[in-house]
């Protein structure tokens, strides 16, 4: 399994609990902790994400799941 698909499976589990956007605090802390990575690799995982259609980048907000 890729990282990124695990990495979705970990961020649905916020997407309940939101309107559509789930905010960067709560996807850093999800990330961060699942892969015990820093924020700048987070940033990584998210712009790879971003790039391979999985998820919007919304700035200045957090992400939404496609």
């Amino acid at each position: 399994m890729k990282l990124e698909n695990l990495a979705i499976q970990r961020l649905s589990t916020l997407n309940k609990f939101s309107s559509g956007i789930i905010r960067f605090p709560r996807v850093f802390s999800k990330l961060c902790s699942t892969f015990c990575i820093n924020k700048k690799d987070c940033w990584e995982l998210l712009f790879d994400m971003r790039e391979e259609g999985m998820i919007d980048i919304v700035p200045f907000q957090g992400i939404k799941i496609k």
